[in-house]
């Protein structure tokens, strides 16, 4: 198991946060990795120690994530590299370097972690714009990879989880959004008895939802396509047509 420990945004590293995790599992066959997941380098350096541990990688489930609070006309360079070193750069560095292991083998699971802010338009999200863009970045990964990892038992899916983790702003109650409703569903996706790939789940409280990209009827404009106003009327038609289904 692998946490940098740190903070919201991705400050404050701490192992201890890794460490107790692992010691609160009571398992012989876990092996805490502290550090962090800024650069290749470093995701290379997780997949080799769990390797000259246990031998194999059997699955990875990518759930590091920062979440920096700016408005969109704020956000500065550095914060823009940080955020998205550990958003979706990560989730491409260690995916490639399973992959190596998985190909080998004939056999892997990987599980990325996507976020409803990413998919659809919400309230609220004006600062959430670094973090929404990253996580909409899991969504093309997942798809492309989902049918190009090299083999046909290696698959690939998605989750989008609402837990009460470090990374959560709201105040909940104790009972509501706990991480163990969300780690059922995970622990199936990354297991031998999974048979999807490309596919990605909403799981919150209990409840578990596909969410899924829908390509709507379609208009054909032929010669009139190069209109705008007539392209404009089409369009409208379409969203009218798709309101009301």
């Amino acid at each position: 198991m692998h946490d940098g420990g740190v903070d919201q945004d991705g400050g404050g590293p701490d192992p201890k946060v890794i460490s107790d995790s692992v010691g609160a599992l009571g398992s012989e066959n876990a092996l805490a990795i502290p550090g962090l997941l800024n650069s290749k380098q470093d995701c290379a350096a997780v997949v080799r120690t769990t390797l000259e541990h246990f031998g194999r990688i059997d699955g990875l489930i990518n759930n590091a994530g920062v979440v920096l609070w700016r408005d969109t006309a704020v956000v500065s360079e550095e914060e823009f590299v940080s955020s998205s070193a550990i958003n979706h750069e990560a989730s491409f560095w260690l995916s490639q370097e399973v992959l190596l292991q998985m190909r080998s083998q004939a056999y892997g699971r990987i599980v990325l972690t996507s976020s409803t802010w990413a998919l659809k338009p919400y309230p609220g999200s004006t600062e959430l714009t670094l973090y929404a863009m990253s996580k909409a970045a899991q969504f093309g990964f997942a798809m492309a990879l989902a049918h190009g990892t090299g083999h046909e038992n290696i698959l690939v899916n998605v989750v989008a989880p609402v837990a009460n983790t470090r990374i959560y702003a709201s105040e909940v109650p104790p009972d509501k959004l706990r991480p163990e409703d969300v780690a059922g569903t995970v622990a199936w996706l990354v297991s031998p008895q999974c048979d999807l790939s490309g596919k990605v789940l909403r799981v919150a409280d209990g409840e578990i939802s596909m969410i899924e990209l829908a390509e709507t009827a379609s208009e054909h404009l032929g010669d009139q396509a190069s209109d705008p106003d007539q392209c404009g009327a089409a369009i409208g038609r379409l969203v009218k047509s798709r309101d009301r289904s």
